[in-house]
């Protein structure tokens, strides 16, 4: 037991603050008796000794293993554990954290990057992490933005509230507020958009856009017309594949190279719909309120509103309120008996083996089938 004491005693030695508070040597051991760990240039800061590449602990406050770690003049409350060329920057960093990694910075309030390499917090940054993932930054202004994991990922300032979970080479860039990326490949949320959300999916991308959603599926694109452009406002794509919105309050469910596109930046059409299909267009001007479900290549103009196309190949739409059908067919279920017949209502059409009935605002009508010709 007194070995073991002694021992201790020899390893390590403790060295008080002194009156003004500053530390001297922290913690001494070994054989001979080397420093550990020495006082930083700011008060109660600790580095530790590392003769190769040396720490500079000169920030208040501040602890830092490790190698070739720094925290500037001003930063508070910091904290450096491993890694190397790691810096916690002055005069703005308050409260920040890194825990490992390689070549990491903070420069910014309350902000924490934990683990990974050459990820970054810049200024005027809040409540920012990092935590993993490879090459990732937070710039400034930013306030409670999030990266976890991920692969070069990117939320640039002005930004606010905004997160990436995952994915690789996702990109939020600003002025944007309360965008979302989860997951996916390659989404990117760019300027002028707030409230976006990308939702797994692969190279999806919303270009200036409010209120936009892409969620799942690959390729997909809500972008605006041109740089600086109001963009396609509260629009969104489910799923499917290279889908595009360039439209305000319009959407794309499943489907395939469907696209949903405005002529101008002056036009205003809005409310439009493609479900599923192939291939299909919808053109925005003034027009509003036009659907495509299904089919292959077909078309609604520009000039056309609240007509829809369902199913086909190479359907045109060019009236308003109509219904564009190809090759109908009618299960008939209703077979009058007589014209005042009370069934159905005006503009009901059916048949049996021997007439077409159609109702109209006098009745119903007949006309025999010929199978002669």
């Amino acid at each position: 037991m007194s070995d073991n004491v002694n021992n201790q005693k020899d390893f390590f030695q403790l060295v008080n603050l002194d009156a003004d508070g500053n530390i001297g040597v922290v913690m001494s051991g070994g054989t001979g008796g080397a420093t550990l760990w020495e006082a930083g240039g700011g008060t109660e800061s600790i580095k530790q000794i590392n003769t190769l590449s040396p720490n500079s602990a000169n920030a208040d406050y501040s602890v830092i293993t490790g190698s070739n770690n720094q925290t500037y003049d001003g930063a508070t409350d910091s904290f450096i554990g491993g890694g190397n060329n790691n810096v916690i920057s002055g005069g703005t960093a308050v409260n920040s954290t890194i825990i490992g990694g390689f070549n990491n910075s903070v420069v910014g309030p309350n902000s924490s990057i934990i683990s990974s390499s050459i990820n970054s917090i810049t200024s005027f940054g809040t409540n920012n992490n990092i935590f993993g993932g490879t090459e990732n930054t937070i710039e400034g202004p930013s306030t409670q933005n999030n990266m976890f994991g991920a692969d070069s990922c990117k939320i640039s300032g002005p930004a606010a509230f905004n997160n990436i979970f995952g994915a690789i080479n996702a990109e939020i860039d600003g002025p944007i507020s309360f965008s979302r990326i989860f997951g996916g490949v390659n989404p990117k949320i760019k300027t002028l958009g707030s409230g976006n959300y990308i939702i797994g999916g692969d190279n999806s991308e919303i270009d200036f856009g409010t209120g936009c959603y892409t969620i799942g599926g690959a390729n997909n694109e809500i972008v605006g017309n041109t740089a600086g452009s109001p963009g396609s406002t509260s629009s969104t794509i489910f799923g499917g594949y290279q889908n595009k919105v360039i439209g305000n309050d319009s959407i794309i469910i499943y489907g395939r190279e469907n696209t949903i596109i405005r002529g101008s930046l002056a036009s205003s059409g809005k409310r439009h719909t493609i479900f599923g299909g192939s291939g299909n267009t919808i053109n925005i001007d003034s027009n509003t309120d036009s659907i495509i479900i299904g089919g292959l290549s077909n078309t609604i103009n520009n000039t056309v509103s609240n007509s829809t196309i369902l199913g086909g190949n190479g359907i045109t739409a060019t009236q308003n309120d109509t219904v564009y059908v190809p090759n109908l067919v009618i299960n008939t279920s209703i077979t009058p008996t007589s014209t005042s017949d009370a069934a159905g209502e005006e503009g009901n059409v059916s048949y049996d083996a021997t007439y077409m009935y159609v109702k109209t605002s006098t009745g119903w009508g007949r006309v025999a089938l010929d199978y002669s010709f």
